[in-house]
């Protein structure tokens, strides 16, 4: 179930955003260091869902999820790597932001 209905609009805009491959390239390239993105074919990315279900059944959703096919890789098929952006925003002061990043990452 893709999450459509956030009461927050910062987090509706930036899904909706960069859950575009023409956004989320130019971020990519940006924001990757060059050894990194030499190696990933950007142009034939996957964006996927960013849901994931935790242990207790409880939805989560990443901000954006992609599935990155490496360049020139042997054998002729393509190997993938998964590539997530995290991206957390607060409105006020968290004492326990790093510990929701960190939480973020063990579900993924």
């Amino acid at each position: 179930m893709e999450p459509t209905n956030f009461t927050k609009p910062h987090d509706r805009f930036f899904r909706k955003y960069f859950g575009r491959k023409d956004h989320i390239v130019p971020l990519l390239e940006f924001i990757l260091p060059l050894l990194v993105s030499a190696l990933l074919d950007l142009s034939n990315l996957e964006i996927d869902s960013g849901t994931y279900i935790d242990r207790e059944h409880k939805q989560h959703f990443s901000d954006i999820s992609l599935t990155v096919p490496l360049k020139n890789t042997e054998k002729g098929e393509a190997l993938k790597v998964k590539v997530y952006i995290l991206i957390e925003h607060k409105s006020y002061r968290s004492p326990d932001a790093l510990l929701q990043l960190l939480r973020y990452m063990v579900q993924i």
